[in-house]
């Protein structure tokens, strides 16, 4: 759990075998933040029942803190994905639906 600049305390590619199958979930799935916490609300009933190490606890709760900046991450992407898709007027105002009926706009990419 980690990002590409910080991998964190489990790491998974570091610690896989060359031929082992991986999953990764990034945040900007709108679907991995639960996942994640579905994971480990199951990872601990097992720690629960005896069937985990209570030392996989400290991964439960990273996983969580995981899940928690992942929604935080998503919220903003969106936001920032709806803040870019706007259109402004010469004031750098946002135009609303009706005002972008009324404008047409020149782009050019060089």
């Amino acid at each position: 759990m980690g990002t590409k600049l910080n991998p964190g305390l489990y790491d998974c590619y570091e610690k896989a075998e060359p031929t082992e199958e991986i999953f990764t979930l990034r945040a900007k799935d709108s679907d991995a933040a639960i996942i994640v916490k579905l994971w480990a609300f199951f990872r601990l009933q097992q720690i629960n029942a005896g069937l985990r190490s209570e030392s996989d606890r400290v991964q439960v709760t990273e996983a969580l803190n995981c899940a928690t900046r992942m929604e935080i991450w998503y919220r903003d992407y969106k936001m920032r994905e709806e803040h870019l898709s706007l259109t402004y007027d010469d004031r750098g105002r946002p135009l609303t639906v009706q005002d972008t009926e009324k404008v047409s706009v020149k782009v050019s990419v060089k």
